[in-house]
């Protein structure tokens, strides 16, 4: 099993497919080529997670950031698809399983998918922006990613200044 993100547009739907371990590494094209999408019309992103085996907080808040800027453009939002039992328990420790649609009904995913680049999400900001959204989900996740977010905050400023 490869580590990694696949995806393919059709008209309106986007179809991702996460595979082994998604983290931070795969953020930063990913958000660029998603958020692109969105703002061109996407209005519906499928998400198969059966092969996840693990998710780290930046790509979870990542896929907040994603369903909330289909929303700001008007779309349905992110589904996800027959998420494998760690990539469930990801989700629903977070409490993005109550903003999310997961669904265990496997959908029709286009067989030819393209792999997204991974590059490292080195901009604090965007690691910041990944874990307010989780922070926005429930009086848990601020508590747990606090002082995440000072450090984060620190190094923004500096850079800054």
């Amino acid at each position: 099993m490869t580590d990694g993100i696949s995806m393919t547009s059709q008209g309106e739907d986007l179809f991702l497919r996460g595979e082994g371990s998604l983290n931070a590494r795969n953020c930063d094209e990913f958000r660029k080529q998603v958020y692109s999408l969105v703002q061109g019309g996407v209005k519906k992103v499928h998400l198969d997670l059966a092969k996840c085996s693990y998710m780290d907080s930046t790509f979870l808040g990542l896929l907040v950031g994603v369903h909330k800027k289909l929303r700001q453009f008007g779309g349905v939002g992110l589904t996800v698809y027959t998420p494998s039992a760690s990539a469930q328990e990801h989700l629903h420790s977070m409490g993005i399983d109550r903003i999310i649609t997961i669904s265990g009904v496997t959908f029709p995913f286009p067989e030819i998918m393209e792999t997204c680049t991974s590059r490292p999400t080195e901009n604090p900001q965007d690691i910041l922006t990944a874990h307010q959204h989780l922070m926005d989900l429930s009086a848990e996740n601020r508590k747990r990613f606090a002082i995440l977010a000072q450090v984060l905050d620190k190094e923004i400023q500096k850079k800054i200044i």
